[in-house]
């Protein structure tokens, strides 16, 4: 009984737009009645991200490969792949720009910040600990875009971690703004890889 007015009360939910609570009620519906095609069925219509998606469907096509909704879903389903594979080789097209430019920023930084240890003698001013400081960030900027640029050319197999690695290359980017600015736009570029990365998991 609990379960037919879960039931009534996820599909007057997703009947009204509110896709997500009724994907979370379906879920959970799913888990007490796995062989119920109608619940996988309402699934596949709210499912928030092309993954579960997709699980719903192959679970209708498992259970009941005759079923109507086959069709419509499956038609759905190529589009949303189509896409998913365009914007993730737009993301990796991004991601590798964003690496090659903050490797430029990095390396700047780092030949700079050498130039000017080597060139100065003491007694040094106290602002000269920045120096160390800008070759320490150097450093890390060329690990970080490094990984960030090997990882942009591989296919990612995962988009949800892609999507997170290449924000949190370009947050840590950002944060290193406020010392080399001119490695903004490499952080554009992650910022926008993830953005991409995040969107091609999105129904």
């Amino acid at each position: 009984m609990q379960e037919a007015t879960l039931y009534k009360r996820a599909t007057g939910l997703a009947n009204t737009g509110k896709n997500l609570y009724a994907y979370r009620i379906f879920f959970s519906l799913s888990r007490k009645e796995p062989e119920n095609v109608a619940i996988w069925a309402w699934l596949a219509k709210t499912a928030p991200t092309l993954s579960e998606f997709e699980h719903a469907f192959n679970q209708i096509n498992r259970l009941e490969p005759t079923n109507s909704e086959i069709i419509v879903l499956q038609s759905k389903l190529t589009k949303l792949q189509l896409r998913a594979k365009k914007q993730q080789t737009t993301a990796k097209i991004l991601g590798v720009i964003g690496g090659f430019l903050g490797l430029l920023g990095s390396l700047y930084s780092l030949v700079f910040s050498i130039v000017e240890i080597v060139m100065s003698s003491p007694p040094y001013p106290p602002e000269f600990g920045l120096i160390y400081i800008l070759a320490l960030f150097g450093i890390i900027g060329i690990i970080g875009n490094s990984v960030g640029f090997r990882v942009s050319l591989l296919v990612p197999k995962n988009p949800d971690k892609y999507s997170s690695y290449q924000y949190t290359v370009g947050g840590i980017n950002l944060v290193l703004n406020f010392l080399v600015p001119w490695m903004i736009f490499g952080t554009i570029f992650f910022l926008l890889a993830g953005w991409f990365g995040e969107k091609s998991t999105r129904v």
